[in-house]
């Protein structure tokens, strides 16, 4: 007797061209991944009746729906077509901008790059952006090629921080220099919205046995960003049904990437505009409200999935060092927050980031350890009306980048 184990199940996931037209045949993305689960749901209905026997008749089967569940460690490129579901928009790339003749100062330690008649709002760099100098004959190696996170930004100057702490230098001006905005940026749309429908296959390859999940639209992600330890991510995802067959359905698929796993402890956080040293942990959570519609007659599934207003919140617990943070809970602040989760210490890591430029914090709460007293702060983004096309902050309640992102 041959039983299914996970090590041999191939997770598959296909984006259908729409609503009611699930994928059977080649393509689809394999996807690696710590555990993955999905399940049927059936309404059952007990039939009160009363009888002569004075026994139950049973229970009868009425909508049926399914729930998937993926949880995996977060790295480059793998979950990017996830998250831009959730998040209802796509990735794109930002035009570098070219032909620059920059000068690079470090007052304060803070690495400044100044251009003169260069327009950085209006080629879209923002703040949280990570960015690149990727052309111009530097005679400082670090200058070139190194992940600069923006701290502020105008048409002509740009204030950061390197996200593996290494120290620009000054130098320049340097002419024929390249600034670019590193991989992708997804950001929630304010218009437009996509409404994407997938097909998910769990394929029991030791049993030749597929479960198929059709219709199925990704509702939430969960970002758990540790101190120290891999950052992981689950998506969970409502789908109209579940089929099964003794084939698989989603055959030869693209393989799972490759790519490096990524860590908090090789990234950056900054609130505020500043980067913060006592973070000790952080969360994200992007939910779609995402739920079945209701059945109708003659469906024992529903029409369609529903969607509902996409939220963002988490929390950072970091150590009680000063005031600052309790400051803009007391207050109701807004506040800006950018997480950056990088590969490796080198210049120029892969990397993923999440920015949210408009929170709330929701508490300050503090344990009582006798070592170092940590202080949790729970926080709901919210769209940042002020932000827009040539402004430092983007118009909308985030913004993923991803350096590998397709």
């Amino acid at each position: 007797m041959t039983i299914a184990k996970e090590i041999n199940k191939v997770l598959t996931v296909y984006k259908q061209t729409g609503l009611g037209v699930p994928r059977s045949g080649s393509g689809g993305q394999a996807l690696r991944r710590e555990t993955s689960s999905g399940k049927l749901a059936v309404a059952t209905y007990e039939n009160n009746e009363i009888t002569s026997h004075k026994q139950s008749t049973g229970k009868t089967h009425g909508g049926r729906s399914s729930t998937f569940t993926l949880n995996g460690l977060l790295s480059g490129n793998t979950y990017s077509t996830l998250f831009a579901s959730v998040l209802r928009g796509a990735f794109a790339a930002t035009t570098p901008i070219a032909s620059l003749s920059i000068t690079i100062t470090v007052p304060g330690g803070v690495p400044t790059l100044t251009a003169a008649g260069a327009t950085f709002l209006t080629n879209g760099i923002k703040i949280g952006d990570v960015i690149r100098i990727t052309a111009g004959t530097y005679a400082n190696a670090v200058n070139r090629d190194n992940n600069l996170l923006v701290l502020s930004v105008s048409e002509t100057v740009i204030t950061g921080v390197t996200l593996n702490g290494s120290t620009m230098i000054a130098e320049g001006p340097i002419a024929s220099s390249t600034l670019t905005v590193v991989g992708k940026k997804l950001a929630a749309p304010i218009t437009s919205q996509t409404s994407d429908y997938w097909t998910v296959e769990e394929y029991h390859a030791d049993i030749t046995r597929s479960e198929l999940f059709t219709d199925a639209v990704f509702s939430s992600a969960d970002v758990s960003i540790p101190a120290s330890g891999n950052t992981t991510v689950a998506f969970n995802a409502v789908a109209l049904d579940r089929t099964s067959s003794g084939a698989q359905v989603l055959t030869t698929p693209t393989a799972e990437t490759t790519t490096e796993v990524l860590q908090g402890i090789k990234g950056a956080v900054i609130v505020q505009g500043a980067a913060v040293a006592n973070v000790t942990g952080a969360t994200i959570k992007i939910d779609g409200t995402v739920a079945p519609m209701g059945n109708v007659l003659g469906a024992n599934v529903a029409p369609d999935v529903s969607r509902g207003v996409l939220k963002v919140s988490g929390q950072l617990t970091a150590f009680f060092e000063n005031g600052t943070m309790s400051g803009y809970f007391d207050a109701a602040t807004p506040i800006s927050i950018a997480i950056v989760d990088a590969a490796d210490e080198t210049n120029n890591s892969e990397f993923i980031s999440f920015v949210m430029s408009k929170v709330k914090l929701e508490g300050d709460d503090k344990d009582t350890a006798e070592t170092g007293i940590v202080r949790t702060y729970p926080f709901t983004a919210e769209i940042n009306g002020d932000g827009g096309a040539a402004l430092e902050n983007a118009k909308t309640i985030l913004t993923i980048q991803d350096s590998l992102a397709a």
